[in-house]
C-alpha cells in the first residue's frame, strides 16, 4: 500500500539558545549541504529547493517507520534515530514558524490526508497532531479528480496560490492509502530595500565567455560581509525585516568559480562572521520555480526500505503494508526590490515584497502642526511607568507656542537616582511629581527592567542609557546609596573636584558629548557650579534609527507647511506611500500614524488634527492622546516634513507646578545620598536635539542625553559586491536553512 509524501513552505524566525533548536540546526545545515550537492549534479542552471520542509514532513514519516526503514531515514535526514529526540526538536521548531504581521508573513501548517479504508494506529494520529500540529482528516482516493483537486486547493490556499497542481491524478493509485503534507508561506521586505529607479538592464556572466541580459538592482548601504580566501568567494548577508531572518549569497571570485564553491559545500553551509560595513551591492532581480521528485536524490542518501514494499512503517498502521511511493517538491522564489517570496510544495515557501489591501492607501498629509513621540520597548514594561509623567511633561507645551521636544524618559530615569536618597517630604514630593510609587524597592525593580531595554542591536539601531554620578571630593556619600546607583542604575561614580570649576564643566560636558555622539555641546555651563556644589547626577542616551520603510530622497519636495489657518511657511516634505500602523481617532479629531524604526518595539508615533488648527483640542486631551492605540496596518500615503530642533529646558519650574517643591530648598531631606552636608538641588538641566529625514531619526538629550540618527558607515570606500556571474544563495535562519539555490543567469 502506498502513501505519498508532499510538503509545502514558506518561511520562519526563531532564536537559538534551546539545545533541542541548536541540534535541529546543525541537522538542517548537514541535510542542506546533501540535498544541495545532489540538486547541482542534476541541474546545470538555476535551480531552488527547501530542505527544511523535507525534512519536518519525512520526519512525520519517521514517527511510523521501524527498524531498518527508520534508520535509513534518520541517518538520510541527519536527524538522530529516535523518535522522542525528534519530537523534542519539532515541538521546539514548529512553535517558531509564526508571523510577525508588520514584518513578514509566515506560516507553516502541516496536513495528513487517511484513505477511508486505512486504520492508522492511535499513537501516531497523537503524534501528528500534538507534536506536528497536524490536521488529519479521511479522504476517499478511489475518486481520484477529486481527491488530486481537494489536496491541491489546499495546497493552493496555503502558498497563496503560488503552488498549483502539486498533485497529479497519475500519482494517486488503487494503492495510494495517505498523503502527508508540509505547507510553508513567507513574504518578506528586506531591511535594506532596493530603489527601483536604480535597476538597470546590465551583463550577467553565465561563464568565461557566455553573458545574459538581467534586470541587475543596485544599492549601497550596511550589509553583513564576508571574506572566505579557502573558497575564493565573498558571502554577503542580506536581512529581512525582522531581525533573524535574512537571505545569504556565495559568490564566486571568479566567474566561473562556483564548481569550487559547490564542491566544498558543507564549508560553504557553516555558520559564518559578518562584519556589518559599507557595501556596493548589484544583485538581480529573478524568478524561478522547480519541481523536484525526492526518492531518487534520498536514495543516494541511503533512504532505500522506505520505498519498497517491504518497508516497516507499521508504526503508522499494523493492518497495511505501507511504503511511500512519492516524495514531491515544487518550489517557486522570486526576488526584487521589496524582498522575496518563496514558495514549495514537499515544501511550499514563498517570500515577496510587501502587499497591501486593494482599497485606496489612506491620507496622512502632515502639513500643518502635529504632536510627534518615539516609542520604545521599555514604554511598554510593566506598570507602565513612563506613561503619568509623560502626560505631564507636556505641561511644558504651554510655555511653547513653537516647535519643541523633551525627552520624559531621561528625566525620570536621573531624578529616580536622586530619589533613591531622598527622604520623608522630600521623597513623596519627588515620588509624585515623577508619578512614580514612594518605594524605593518598587523603582530599583522598574529600573532594573527598563535599563536593559535600552540596548542596541548594531545591526539594526544603536541605543544606549548611561548614568554617571559626579561627587566633589569632599563630600562622603553613603555605602547604601552607591551601591543603588552603581548595581541599579548601572552608573559610574566618579569624585571630582568642583573648586575647579572651569574643568570641573570641561569634564562633565566633555562625558556627555561623547555619549550623545557630540550632539550635545555645554550643558553645564561655569555659573551652573557654586562653591556649594556637591554633586552632579547625569542620565546620557544615545538613539540612532533607520526607518523600516525609507523615504526616498527624490521624492522630498519644498511644499507649503500650514502653521494655522493663515500662515505657511515652505519645508522640505517627504512622500511615502506603503504599508504602516494607522488608525482614526474621532474623539480627539485626528488621526495617529506609526512609523517603526528597524529594531522590533522602536517606532514614530505622530498625531495629525483633522483641522489645520486642531492642535490646541489635541494637547487639552493629551492623557487620552498618549495612551496606547491599536493599530491597523495598511496602505497610506505620507507626506512628512524633515526638520531639526533644539532645546534647553530649565525642569525646576515644571518640577515645581507637579508638587516638587522641598528637594529644591535648603531644607530637602537627601540624607539617604549623604548625613554630613545638607544637600539639595540647585539646577535640573535638560538639553535636546532631534532630527527627521528620510533615513531615519536621530535625537539627543542631556540630563537626559538621547541621540538617534539616521544609518551611518563606515569612512572607508564601499565593499563591491558585484553578482554579475553565477552565485549560490540561500535563505537563513537562526534554525537552519529554509531555502537554497544556484542562480547562474538562464
Amino acid at each position: 500500500m502506498k502513501i505519498i509524501v508532499a510538503l509545502l513552505v514558506f518561511e520562519i524566525v526563531f532564536v537559538l539558545g534551546d539545545n533541542n533548536l541548536d541540534q535541529f540546526s546543525e541537522s538542517n545545515r548537514e541535510f542542506s549541504a546533501n540535498i544541495y550537492k545532489e540538486l547541482a549534479e542534476e541541474n546545470s542552471g538555476n535551480f531552488v529547493g527547501c530542505p527544511m520542509s523535507t525534512e519536518i514532513v519525512l520526519s512525520m514519516v519517521h514517527a511510523g517507520a521501524r527498524e531498518k526503514t527508520a534508520s535509513q531515514l534518520a541517518h538520510g535526514l541527519s536527524l538522530p534515530n529516535s523518535n522522542t529526540k525528534i519530537n523534542s526538536m519539532m515541538k521546539a521548531i514548529l512553535p517558531k514558524l509564526e508571523s510577525k504581521p508588520q514584518y513578514f508573513t509566515l506560516k507553516s501548517v502541516n496536513k495528513m490526508y487517511v484513505g477511508k479504508d486505512l486504520n492508522i494506529l492511535p499513537s501516531f494520529k497523537s503524534t501528528v497532531v500534538d507534536v506536528f500540529k497536524a490536521a488529519v482528516e479521511n479522504i476517499n482516493f478511489k475518486a481520484k479528480d477529486n481527491a488530486a483537486h481537494e489536496i491541491n486547493k489546499w495546497v493552493e490556499e496555503q502558498t497563496e496560490n503560488h503552488i498549483k497542481d502539486l498533485i497529479s491524478v497519475q500519482d494517486i493509485t488503487d494503492e495510494t492509502k495517505a498523503v502527508l503534507l508540509n505547507a510553508m508561506y513567507f513574504q518578506a521586505t528586506w531591511a535594506k530595500r532596493f530603489y527601483e529607479g536604480s535597476t538597470k538592464k546590465t551583463d550577467f556572466h553565465t561563464g568565461k565567455i557566455g553573458k545574459v541580459l538581467v534586470d541587475m538592482m543596485d544599492k549601497t548601504d550596511s550589509f553583513g560581509y564576508h571574506e572566505c580566501s579557502d573558497l575564493k568567494s565573498k558571502y554577503l548577508k542580506m536581512d529581512y525585516l525582522g531581525s533573524d531572518l535574512s537571505m545569504v549569497v556565495v559568490l564566486p571570485d571568479e566567474k566561473d568559480g562556483l564548481p569550487l564553491v559547490e564542491s566544498k559545500i558543507h564549508e560553504v553551509l557553516k555558520n559564518q562572521k559578518y562584519d556589518y560595513k559599507k557595501v556596493h551591492v548589484n544583485f538581480p532581480k529573478f524568478k524561478m520555480d522547480a519541481t523536484i521528485k525526492f526518492i531518487p536524490i534520498l536514495e543516494k542518501l541511503g533512504v532505500i526500505d522506505l520505498f519498497k514494499p517491504h518497508a516497516n512503517l507499521h508504526g503508522i498502521s499494523s493492518d497495511s503494508q505501507l511504503y511511500i511511493t512519492n516524495v514531491i517538491q515544487k518550489n517557486y522564489i522570486e526576488v526584487n526590490e521589496k524582498g522575496t517570496m518563496a514558495a514549495s510544495a514537499t515544501a511550499a515557501i514563498a517570500g515577496v515584497g510587501a502587499s497591501f489591501d486593494p482599497e485606496p492607501p489612506k491620507e496622512f498629509i502632515a502639513d500643518h502642526p502635529f504632536l510627534y513621540y518615539i516609542n520604545s520597548p521599555a514604554g511598554n514594561t510593566p506598570c507602565n511607568i513612563l506613561a503619568n509623567f509623560n502626560f505631564e511633561f507636556w505641561e511644558l507645551a504651554e510655555e511653547n507656542s513653537g516647535n519643541f521636544v523633551g525627552c520624559p524618559m531621561s528625566t525620570e530615569t536621573v531624578l529616580s537616582m536622586v530619589h533613591a536618597g531622598a527622604r520623608e517630604k522630600t521623597a513623596s514630593q519627588l515620588a509624585h511629581g515623577l508619578s512614580l510609587p514612594n518605594s524605593k524597592t518598587q523603582i530599583n525593580s522598574m529600573m532594573k527592567a527598563i535599563l536593559p531595554k535600552l540596548e542596541s542591536r548594531p545591526q539594526l539601531f544603536t541605543l544606549k542609557s548611561v548614568n554617571k554620578m559626579y561627587v566633589g571630593k569632599d563630600l562622603n556619600i553613603l555605602p547604601g546609596f552607591k551601591s543603588t546607583v552603581v548595581d541599579v542604575f548601572k552608573a559610574a561614580v566618579e569624585n571630582i573636584n568642583f573648586k575647579d570649576k572651569d574643568h570641573a564643566v570641561h569634564k562633565m560636558n566633555n562625558w556627555v558629548e561623547e555619549q550623545s555622539e557630540n550632539h550635545i555641546k555645554d550643558l553645564i555651563s561655569v555659573q551652573d557650579i557654586t562653591d556649594e556644589t556637591k554633586a552632579v547626577l547625569l542620565n546620557a542616551m544615545y538613539f540612532q534609527a533607520t526607518w523600516l520603510k525609507r523615504f526616498y530622497v527624490g521624492s522630498t519636495k519644498k511644499t507649503d507647511f500650514h502653521t494655522g489657518k493663515v500662515g505657511k511657511v515652505l519645508v522640505d516634505m517627504m512622500d511615502n506611500t506603503d504599508s504602516y500602523g494607522y488608525h482614526e481617532c474621532s474623539d480627539i479629531k485626528s488621526k495617529y500614524l506609526k512609523m517603526d524604526y528597524l529594531g522590533i518595539g522602536l517606532s514614530m508615533v505622530v498625531v495629525l488634527p483633522d483641522e489645520i488648527d486642531g492642535l490646541p483640542l489635541v494637547e487639552s486631551k493629551i492623557h487620552e492622546v498618549l495612551k496606547n492605540q491599536k493599530y491597523d496596518y495598511k496602505k497610506v500615503h505620507v507626506n512628512f516634513p524633515k526638520f531639526k530642533m533644539d532645546a534647553t529646558i530649565k525642569f525646576i519650574p515644571i518640577l515645581e507646578k507637579l508638587g516638587v517643591i522641598d528637594l529644591f530648598k535648603p531644607h530637602a531631606n537627601l540624607h539617604g545620598i549623604s548625613s554630613d552636608s545638607q544637600l539639595y538641588i540647585t539646577n535640573v538641566i535638560q538639553k535636546n536635539y532631534i532630527e527627521v529625514n528620510e533615513k531615519g531619526t536621530m535625537a539627543a538629550s542631556a540630563t537626559a542625553a538621547i541621540a538617534g540618527v539616521g544609518a551611518s558607515f563606515d569612512p572607508e570606500p564601499p565593499k563591491e559586491f558585484i553578482a554579475d556571474h553565477p552565485f549560490l544563495y540561500y535563505i537563513d535562519s537562526p534554525a537552519g536553512i529554509l531555502f537554497i539555490g544556484r542562480y547562474s543567469g538562464h
